[in-house]
Formats: C-alpha cells, sequence, structure tokens
C-alpha cells in the first residue's frame, strides 16, 4: 500500500497507511517533537534514531506500508522467510522542488533477538545504517522493541516523479541462525523551504495531565518471549493503595494470542487478549487491585505451554515491559 500525506502533526506513533492528501504540512513552535525520557548517556543515540520535524518546518511524507503476508501485515527482513531482498518500488510522485533535505522514516518491531544490522539502500546506493533503539537496556537487539528509528538520505539520492525504490536487509550474524526485524512502514520526508513552498499551518492541542500515575518496571528481562520460560519484572508502588480507585496494565506485544496470563506477586490477574502472529497494543483495566502491596511488586508472564504436543510462538512484550498505571483520589 503506497500513500502520500503531507503532515502537521506526526510526531512518530503508529498511524501509517490512514490518511490521504495532497498539501504540505508545518510545525508551529508548541507543536515540536517531546524530549525523550532517555536513559543516561542515550541523548546523542536518540537524537541519531529519532530526530523529529522542529517548529517552523515544511515538509511532506510519502508512505509505504506492507500489505498480506503472514507476519501480521508486516515485512519480513532477514532470516530464512524474509522478503528477499529485493528492490520494493514505490508508485508515488515525489516533489522535490524547493526541497531542502530528506529522510526516511522506518517502523521496525525487532522480533527474534539478537537480530541487529538493519540497513536500507534508496535507488540501489550505498547501504545506510539504521540505529539501534536508544534507550533499551544494552545490547538493545536482545530486548523486544517496537520502534520508528529516522535516517538521513541525501535529496541526489532520490528521484524527481515516480520510480523511486528501496532495499533491506540485516546482518546474517545471528544466535540461533534466524535474523529478522519485521517492518511495518518505510516513509520518506521531504523538507522544503518555508519561505518558497506554500503550506497550511495549524496547532496542536496538548492532553491536560491525568490523574493516573505511571508505575516504571524494572529489571525488566531480555529475551522476553513467553515460550522460553515464566518472565518476570519489578515495580515499586509508592503511593497508598487505600487511596487507589482504578489500575490499568499498559503494554506492546506480538502475537499476545498466545499467552498464559498475568501475575502480580504470584497472583493472577488477568488471562489474554489479542490475536496470534501480529502486535497489538494493550490498555487492560484492573477491576481487583488486591495483589498490590506497597513497596516492591513482582510481575510475570506465565509460560506458554506446547500445544498438541508442538512448540508455538508465544507472547513478546515490548521494551519497555509492562507499564502499570494506578489512579488515586
Amino acid at each position: 500500500m503506497n500513500n502520500t500525506r503531507d503532515s502537521a502533526n506526526r510526531l512518530g506513533l503508529r498511524c501509517v497507511g490512514l490518511l490521504l492528501g495532497s498539501a504540505v504540512g508545518i510545525l508551529t513552535a508548541a507543536e515540536s517533537a517531546p524530549s525523550p525520557a532517555s536513559a543516561p548517556g542515550a541523548n546523542s543515540r536518540f537524537e541519531a534514531a529519532f530526530a523529529q520535524p522542529q517548529a517552523g518546518d515544511v515538509f511532506r511524507e510519502y508512505l509505504w506500508t506492507n500489505q498480506g503476508g503472514d507476519a501480521g501485515g508486516s515485512l519480513r527482513v532477514g532470516g530464512r522467510v524474509g522478503y528477499g531482498g529485493g528492490p520494493i518500488v514505490l508508485t508515488h510522485d515525489f516533489d522535490l522542488r524547493q526541497a531542502t533535505k530528506a529522510e526516511i522514516v522506518i517502523e521496525k518491531l525487532l522480533c527474534h533477538d539478537g537480530t541487529r544490522g538493519l540497513a536500507i539502500s534508496v535507488n540501489n546506493n550505498e547501504w545506510m545504517t539504521v540505529p539501534e533503539a536508544p534507550g533499551v537496556a544494552e545490547p538493545p537487539w536482545d530486548y523486544q522493541h517496537h520502534i520508528y528509528p529516522v535516517v538521513a538520505v541525501p535529496l541526489v539520492q532520490l528521484k524527481a516523479g515516480t520510480g523511486n525504490q528501496f532495499r533491506l536487509r540485516v546482518s546474517d550474524e545471528h544466535p540461533w541462525k534466524w535474523p529478522q526485524n519485521l517492518i511495518y512502514g518505510v516513509h520518506f520526508r521531504i523538507y522544503y523551504d518555508p519561505l518558497k513552498k506554500p503550506h497550511p499551518s495549524g496547532n496542536l492541542v496538548s492532553p491536560s495531565a491525568g490523574a493516573a500515575l505511571p508505575v516504571k518496571p524494572y529489571d525488566v528481562p531480555k529475551k522476553w518471549v513467553t515460550r522460553s520460560g515464566e518472565k518476570a519484572e519489578k515495580f515499586r508502588i509508592r503511593g497508598v493503595l487505600g487511596k487507589a480507585v482504578a489500575a490499568q496494565l499498559v503494554w506492546v506485544s506480538w502475537s499476545p494470542g498466545y499467552m498464559e496470563g498475568i501475575l502480580v506477586n504470584d497472583r493472577k490477574i488477568f488471562d489474554r487478549e489479542g490475536p496470534r502472529y501480529a502486535y497489538y497494543t494493550h490498555r487492560v483495566t484492573l477491576s481487583d487491585m488486591t495483589a498490590f502491596k506497597p513497596g516492591e511488586n513482582v510481575l510475570k508472564t506465565a509460560l506458554t505451554p506446547k500445544h498438541d504436543g508442538e512448540m508455538v510462538h508465544g507472547m513478546e512484550v515490548n521494551w519497555p515491559g509492562i507499564m502499570v498505571l494506578i489512579q488515586y483520589r
């Protein structure tokens, strides 16, 4: 599926392939991308991997998303069932008049832990390395994650009009001989001279702060895939539980249809939801909060057993793990 969208409000969340248009977007001062909550020393890597339009930028996006396949609408890159690495031809009509720079935004899901070396080539030019995930514990390829890295592409590599193409690859080096990234989208963002390119203007309204307080997990396990065993993280509750009125679990996964439940302090609080062999965003409201306790809590995902004697995929939990939201009166 190929779409063109000119954006004044896309800041990197998954909303690809949904809007059509042929105008040019601009960001006002209030709309520049938020700063990350980065890990120590991760600022430079975050800036390299997740650069976003800044206040006053005028840009247009040409969106490509994969359709079909057997991996939840994603393109398999690498390994024995990868797409093959050949060129993917775009049907978009690229406008390069008054263009000043270009970049590529890739929607990447690391599903096979140990996969590294994602790279992209545009119009048969040299391979460009896609930045690894910032803010994730080291090494980032040992943790499942779903991110939107950005790669700067020289304008001279692009063609005005139709016929642009790209290729993707990952490193063949892999601890269990099956490297694989899942790619949901490859989006070309062209920036223009704001004094020369006609454009609309607009504003984004920020949501007001809510009363739900996130509890950040720690000791998040590597290779969080439920087929490989019980996995556990920890979180600390500092609020007064007697004043808690609601709680939710929030996380992103792949193939959660194979999950076997979530436990807090060895008490099962949720069973399962979501599809198999596709990504899913979870927001589960808990009706019973009595499993929580003040201070340190342990959250576990149960082992996915064999089905009819055969190992199945299991659920992958993406970084930063399963977040707990607690609302207090």
